[in-house]
């Protein structure tokens, strides 16, 4: 992973400290809320931002986002009220 990259990772993961997060190693993480991330979709499509949802083994809520980790993420208005809605 590059720097930029890297550097947004973690910027990423400060923002949404109140989100259920399974990081990886890679560019992208899965992430859940309260709701199996039923607000995250409303905002998500209102902001036409296309993402993956699943289900992950020993967990009963079945929308986890894949989100892929873009350079300047956090400061895009659909990531900023994302992470105000938590």
């Amino acid at each position: 992973m590059k720097l930029q990259a890297y550097l947004e990772k973690k910027k990423v993961l400060t923002l949404m400290k109140n989100f259920s997060i399974l990081d990886s190693g890679a560019n992208w993480i899965h992430f859940n809320t309260h709701d199996d991330n039923s607000k995250t979709q409303q905002i998500f499509d209102k902001h036409k931002v296309l993402v993956k949802y699943c289900s992950l083994p020993h967990d009963t809520r079945s929308s986890w986002c894949r989100m892929t980790i873009q350079p300047d993420m956090t400061s895009r208005p659909f990531f900023r009220e994302l992470v105000n809605e938590q």
